[in-house]
């Protein structure tokens, strides 16, 4: 029947686009694909950016093993948080996102003390480089001398 979607659901097996990255599960390039409209081009873009900024960051483990320790009446709260894959990482924007899609505008102070007790998972952790661009251009300066 026209207008259905396939047997694997919108998009059929195409999904995408016979992209395959390493580092990438099929269902987290799809999800690129979706993003940025089915371009193939855009998409492997999109990937490699990610792959450079270290992929995205999984929080949600690190929250589960800390459910035991957080405020009851939080804890239900950042149960229904795992829900979501676009939760922000900064306190502005959380408690704002925490008020409107937990419906929380008569209690804010709920997505404030959300904020206290996972505001540190939220946020990346820094992966430093190796070498700064200081050493970098030392190195080169001893190469260039050794020529």
């Amino acid at each position: 029947m026209p207008g259905l979607p396939a047997a694997g659901g919108w998009g059929g097996s195409n999904r995408t686009l016979g992209i395959e990255m390493e580092g990438f599960t099929e269902e987290e390039i799809a999800k690129a694909v979706d993003y940025c409209d089915n371009d193939k081009v855009k998409t492997l873009k999109y990937l490699a950016k990610l792959k450079a900024k270290g992929g995205a960051y999984n929080w949600k483990p690190l929250l589960e093993a800390r459910m035991d320790s957080i405020d009851p009446q939080v804890r239900g709260l950042c149960k229904r948080l795992l829900e979501y894959d676009n939760v922000p990482n900064k306190q502005k924007t959380f408690v704002n996102f925490c008020k409107n899609s937990l419906a929380l505008n008569r209690q804010p102070q709920l997505a404030e003390k959300m904020w206290e007790a996972m505001g540190d998972l939220l946020k990346k952790p820094v992966v430093e480089n190796n070498k700064s661009f200081v050493a970098k251009e030392e190195e080169e300066a001893k190469k260039r001398k050794a020529d």
